[in-house]
């Protein structure tokens, strides 16, 4: 799949700074800051919902060693695996 979009960590500072119209020394003018964030938005991530408790996966909600840590003696543990 061929995008046009370029290959931004290919780019050396000065040609990302010519492809995004802007110098690598002084940014952006006052104007054209206004103009970019008028038309663009905020330079924010989208807020998310917080996950709640239990959403993930075993593994990823409960630490690796609860299991093992709770046998009885003599039972066999993670290297039986």
């Amino acid at each position: 799949m061929q995008t046009s979009a370029p290959r931004w960590h290919r780019l050396t500072t000065e040609q990302t700074a010519s492809a995004l119209d802007t110098d690598s020394g002084r940014g952006l003018s006052d104007q054209a800051a206004r103009q970019r964030l008028a038309e663009y938005g905020e330079n924010r991530l989208a807020e998310t919902a917080p996950r709640p408790p239990g959403s993930g996966s075993w593994i990823s909600s409960r630490p690796y060693w609860c299991w093992c840590c709770c046998l009885p003696p003599g039972w066999p543990g993670p290297s039986a695996i």
